[in-house]
């Protein structure tokens, strides 16, 4: 079955706000290659999102939310945290590695 996956705002400014960043201090052609592989996250996510470990702090938040680890380069950065209702994978933020664990607030639930 294929899930449609919504990328909420509060990931789609994230993703922005990142890729501006590349884009300032390394280079466009990096920001441009750091956007274009989220859609190849959206494509992974739409096709088994189950297939996902949930996140670390999933017991503490009292929800199901799981993440898909990325990177341009070498190592993982980023996740991208998202949950899944019934046919629809819903992306609620995207995080560096390095920042603090998730707060409810962080995700909008």
């Amino acid at each position: 079955m294929a899930f449609r996956v919504v990328v909420s705002p509060r990931a789609r400014i994230k993703l922005l706000e990142i890729a501006t960043w590349w884009g300032e201090h390394r280079s466009g052609e990096q920001a441009a290659l750091w956007l274009d592989g989220w859609r190849q996250v959206w494509q992974k996510l739409s096709e088994s999102p189950d297939g996902f470990p949930l996140i670390p702090e999933h017991e503490h938040l009292g929800i199901d939310a799981r993440h898909f680890l990325y990177w341009l380069g070498r190592k993982k950065t980023h996740r991208a945290v998202f949950t899944v209702f019934e046919n629809t994978v819903i992306v609620h933020t995207i995080r560096h590695l390095a920042q603090d664990d998730l707060k409810s607030s962080d995700i909008g639930m």
